[in-house]
């Protein structure tokens, strides 16, 4: 409790004004004294700070009531205008909830809610007061919005679980000596992807080697109204590296995007060269008579597991026959919507979801990769990898359609299943930061983000 309330109240500082005003509200438990902790490292640091403790009347430990004393830390049973801040610091209730706010506690999420709205900054430690594992069965009143949160260890499964639609925008972990670095408070291997995961599998391109060497893929997409986005993955597989990349399509596409990507191969040679190809199917595909026999015929002709979205998941769900079809490690990369057409009724919940997806996952011998705040990689092995990184930009029309054509790309030069959706997933999230950081998250196109992969490429040394 001392050193991660130290390291979170450094960070604080660190990501604050001097000017700024900071409320911490502090509850009754460890996570109070957390944030009593942070109270302490911020008045050290010359920062102005005010505390507040609620539920004041229950035991606390002795070193808790001696760092309250140090603070002054004032008792709160009811939240009036007069305590608002710049920054308002939620250390109320952390990882131990697991039944619906209540009391003093609810007042606090209403009242912090409210300050929000009227231009404080709302930060938690460790997880937000009200979220727990039935937070979805509360009103949206009732639950707190949260612009950042520090999470200890690492962040409950609740927080990556579509944040966007609870408030919270963003997270860091603090990681301290004998903390965990995985979700061990539930049943199954869920964990943050680190690139150290998968960067010994990324391999510098043999120069002897030719375009041969470097593994095919066969782009089974587009259509007469839908051409772009085969040409958004038929860009992203070339940058990935891919020797070859032919688009098996209506050739009024192929004649559309060719200008533009001189280095496509067409159909006309499919049958004879690409017998070992990774098929990605899907991009606009289209979802009429014609798009499922077109689906079905990869999933005859691929000897190697695919990659399969977009228009190939609807005719799937569609036509759940074909599913039987789809060869064993191949990789769908559903968002959620089109997740859920897979079954007869929308789950309850995220968490729901996810165990949907990650037994569909071991069902199938398939990796699936449920796309979201943070991208959910569901191996056949029942583990789950969350992505940490990405922005607003991979939201952008066609973003989509650049992570199957790495995905595809990736698969073809040699990495395993598993290792391939991991590490796309990773370098995707990873070219949005990138491009981020030298433009607006506005006006950036999906080939943008495709020409970008080589700046994700270069800090892997590739």
């Amino acid at each position: 409790m001392c050193a991660v309330g130290a390291e979170i109240g450094r960070r604080i500082a660190w990501k604050t004004k001097p000017s700024d005003s900071i409320s911490i509200f502090c509850g009754p438990g460890n996570n109070g004294g957390d944030g009593l902790r942070i109270g302490l490292k911020l008045l050290e640091l010359g920062r102005k700070v005010r505390v507040y403790v609620i539920d004041p009347e229950r035991k606390h430990p002795a070193q808790w009531r001696e760092w309250a004393e140090l603070l002054k830390a004032e008792p709160t049973v009811t939240f009036a205008e007069s305590l608002r801040a710049d920054l308002i610091v939620d250390a109320v209730l952390g990882a131990g909830q697991d039944r619906e706010t209540k009391g003093v506690f609810l007042e606090f999420v209403r009242w912090a809610n409210s300050a929000q709205t009227k231009g404080s900054k709302v930060w938690s430690v460790d997880q937000p007061t009200s979220w727990y594992e039935g937070f979805s069965a509360q009103s949206s009143k009732d639950r707190l919005r949260v612009d950042y949160c520090f999470c200890v260890g690492a962040p409950r499964l609740e927080m990556l679980l579509y944040p966007e639609s609870r408030g919270c925008l963003g997270f860091e972990m603090i990681r301290l000596n004998g903390e965990p670095d995985v979700f061990s408070s539930v049943p199954a291997a869920y964990s943050l992807t680190q690139d150290v995961d998968f960067e010994r599998e990324l391999k510098l391109l043999n120069p002897h080697s030719s375009k041969s060497d470097r593994g095919s893929v066969v782009v089974c997409a587009g259509s007469e109204t839908m051409p772009g986005a085969a040409a958004l993955s038929c860009r992203a597989a070339l940058r990935s590296g891919a020797g070859r990349v032919w688009l098996s399509a209506p050739g009024s596409v192929f004649r559309q995007i060719s200008p533009g990507l001189p280095e496509l191969m067409s159909s006309n040679s499919i049958e004879t060269s690409s017998k070992n190809a990774v098929w990605l199917v899907g991009p606009g595909l289209g979802r009429d008579f014609e798009a499922v026999l077109r689906l079905k015929s990869s999933l005859e002709r691929s000897a190697r597991p695919m990659i399969l979205d977009a228009d190939a998941l609807f005719c799937l769900a569609e036509q759940p026959e074909l599913q039987a079809l789809i060869p064993k490690g191949s990789i769908l990369c559903p968002h959620i919507v089109e997740f859920d057409r897979f079954f007869e009724s929308e789950p309850k919940s995220g968490r729901e979801r996810l165990e949907r997806a990650r037994i569909w996952a071991q069902n199938q011998g398939c990796i699936l990769i449920l796309k979201g705040r943070h991208t959910a990689v569901c191996l056949p092995d029942g583990s789950v990898r969350f992505n940490p990184n990405g922005n607003a930009i991979l939201s952008i029309p066609g973003s989509g359609d650049v992570l199957s054509g790495l995905l595809a790309g990736l698969l073809a030069r040699g990495l395993s299943p598993s290792q391939t959706a991991i590490a796309a997933v990773f370098l995707h999230g990873r070219t949005g930061d990138l491009l981020r950081e030298n433009n607006s998250e506005t006006g950036l196109l999906a080939h943008e983000l495709a020409d970008g992969l080589r700046a994700a490429f270069l800090e892997f040394g590739i």
